[in-house]
């Protein structure tokens, strides 16, 4: 089984992958989850050094164009919050599948905190 820590990075490539690929239905629900799994993730050196580890991995696949040398993971992050690239499918599609009030604009805040710490 996976690391709730391992399956939180992804998420957050996942998102950047996305933006990358101009893809945004049914992908926001990974900004509700980083923000729910975010209460037990602790972002310290070994935490830090895991998500290299993660970038270094994804960095050879193909679909992971976000991992690839030299791509600015926060400067993505900020890019795609700024520009509310998955505000319309998080408003149609994700808040009809949580059961809690997690507004997207809650997330967004959530994601541009953990990227300024993260990378």
């Amino acid at each position: 089984m996976q690391s709730v820590s391992r399956t939180f990075i992804d998420k957050v490539y996942a998102l950047c992958d996305y933006y990358l690929e101009g893809k945004t239905k049914r992908f926001s629900r990974h900004l509700y989850d980083i923000h729910k799994l975010y209460p037990t993730i602790t972002i310290d050196d070994t935490f830090k050094e895991l998500t290299e580890q993660v970038r270094e991995h994804r960095s050879h696949l193909s679909i992971c164009p976000s991992a690839k040398e030299g791509v600015d993971a926060k400067k993505l992050i900020y890019e795609f919050l700024d520009k509310d690239f998955y505000k319309s499918d998080y408003d149609t599609i994700t808040k009809t599948l949580i059961s809690d009030e997690v507004t997207y604009e809650q997330a967004a805040l959530t994601l541009r905190e953990i990227a300024g710490k993260l990378f």
